[in-house]
């Protein structure tokens, strides 16, 4: 089955439907001053209020269920698990759920592979998509396809071929069910914190219980692992021994450049007043970025993509205001030290060059390659070209490392699926060693690779 196949909703769609599930701005909220798009974690011990060192894990990509004899999303679950201890979370970068984020995949394409981060992770074939806990923090991000729906003919037929698809094996499955997403709504149900359905008095007793850790003089959503693991929204962030995290929707602002689809504006203002004030804030010693749609990939299907320039623009749009508000202040550093996505089916990082704006110098690093399936690098060599204003060509960003479809290895057929650890140095200025967890599926067999760790340094200025 091709995404041809797939409907993706309008954006004003997408955001109303995410916004009703969480009561977005709802008059009770804001009369207790609760911020809906902050995250307090559990924190890591720290010795003397120095940062301590740590780490984090990442995925993306990953939710297939079609492999029926090997499960690549397993596989790289499997690699994480002796990097769990100590991890402080798992971050996900999109695309939980092929091919349209459908509540009856979720049990094979997401609970499976990853049910050793569930409560009750044994009993996995029974737990429903909604009822999701976390004994460790597993955080996602919206991919396209967790938005994505079904027409009602492909859904029927999807349906009614179900039993001899299950006969024919795993290249007749289409990774899909009768349904599709309901325009993010089986995502929100599954991760989001669901408030639609309360009254103002359950309402009141919600926030009471959950709503209570307090950052900057608001309340906010507390993560406890094992008890309660929802996400107060869409987007959000949080902050883990001086780091501060954006979590982005790329989503809804991917539209082509003079379209008539609306830009999600409030998010992009929400991104650019919290990293100014994360400059500012003597308590943070670095910012990470994590959103599902890349603005620079060598990936063929992914550098020419107009999501992936749209989100170019309107990110650069967001760092140059920021590189304005902070002139002077950051020390030569770059307005975030990392970005984190997925969407490209690859594992990659790549920087920016001289762009003429404010993301010059920030390394992407992308881990699109989890499971679903992995795509091979572009005819550019792993160099991102744009024109400029005056229409001549020149070199944006570059590839640093790329792990895709034959870049293992002579064989083009090779696929080498991948996750990432990433360790945070301790004190400050931040530093960033990332490590690649390579699986690589060669015949009936896997192949473990280990590659060399890479430390993260950022250039540019504010």
């Amino acid at each position: 089955m091709g995404i041809n196949l797939a409907s993706d909703p309008p954006i004003a769609a997408k955001i109303a439907r995410m916004a009703g599930w969480v009561r977005w701005r709802d008059p009770l909220m804001q009369r207790l001053g609760v911020d809906q798009t902050r995250l307090m974690l559990p924190k890591l011990p720290q010795a003397d209020g120095a940062w301590p060192a740590w780490h984090f894990l990442v995925v993306g990509d990953s939710g297939t269920g079609r492999h029926r004899r090997h499960s690549p999303p397993r596989r790289i679950a499997e690699r994480l698990l002796p990097h769990r201890q100590g991890a402080a979370f798992l971050l996900h970068t999109g695309d939980v759920v092929y091919l349209v984020g459908a509540a009856e995949q979720y049990r094979a394409n997401f609970q499976r592979p990853y049910r050793d981060w569930l409560v009750d992770g044994d009993r996995w074939q029974t737990l429903p998509h909604d009822r999701m806990v976390f004994n460790q923090p597993l955080l996602p991000v919206p991919g396209n396809h967790d938005y994505y729906d079904l027409s009602a003919p492909v859904a029927l037929l999807s349906g009614l071929s179900a039993p001899l698809r299950r006969q024919l094996g795993w290249w007749a499955e289409p990774d899909c069910g009768w349904h599709g997403s309901g325009a993010g709504g089986v995502y929100a149900a599954a991760f989001l914190d669901g408030l639609a359905g309360l009254s103002e008095a359950e309402l009141s007793e919600h926030l009471d219980r959950h709503y209570v850790a307090r950052w900057d003089g608001t309340r906010c959503l507390r993560y406890e692992p094992g008890a309660f693991t929802r996400l107060p929204n869409r987007y959000y962030r949080f902050r883990q021994a001086g780091v501060d995290v954006f979590a982005l929707d790329t989503n809804t602002f991917t539209a082509p450049h003079g379209s008539r689809e609306p830009v999600d504006q409030e998010q992009l203002d929400w991104l650019e007043r919290g990293l100014i004030a994360s400059w500012r804030d003597p308590g943070c010693r670095g910012r990470l970025l994590v959103c599902h749609h890349p603005a620079y990939s060598s990936e063929a299907t992914k550098a020419p993509d107009p999501a992936t320039l749209a989100v170019r623009h309107q990110l650069r749009r967001v760092f140059d205001a920021v590189a304005s508000a902070l002139a002077g202040l950051a020390g030569g550093r770059t307005p975030v030290d990392l970005v984190l996505t997925g969407h490209a089916h690859c594992l990659e990082l790549i920087r920016c060059g001289d762009t003429g704006h404010a993301d010059a110098g920030i390394p992407w690093l992308i881990c699109g390659g989890s499971g679903y399936s992995l795509r091979p690098q572009g005819a550019g060599g792993g160099q991102v070209r744009e024109r400029d204003g005056a229409g001549r060509e020149r070199v944006v960003a570059a590839s640093e490392l790329f792990i895709g479809r034959g870049a293992i290895g002579p064989d083009p057929a090779t696929r080498p699926y991948s996750a990432l650890r990433i360790d945070v140095g301790p004190g400050a200025p931040l530093s960033l060693t990332v490590t690649p967890l390579v699986s690589e599926r060669i015949g009936s067999g896997w192949r473990d690779h280990t590659l060399a760790s890479l430390p993260l340094t950022t250039s540019g200025s504010l």
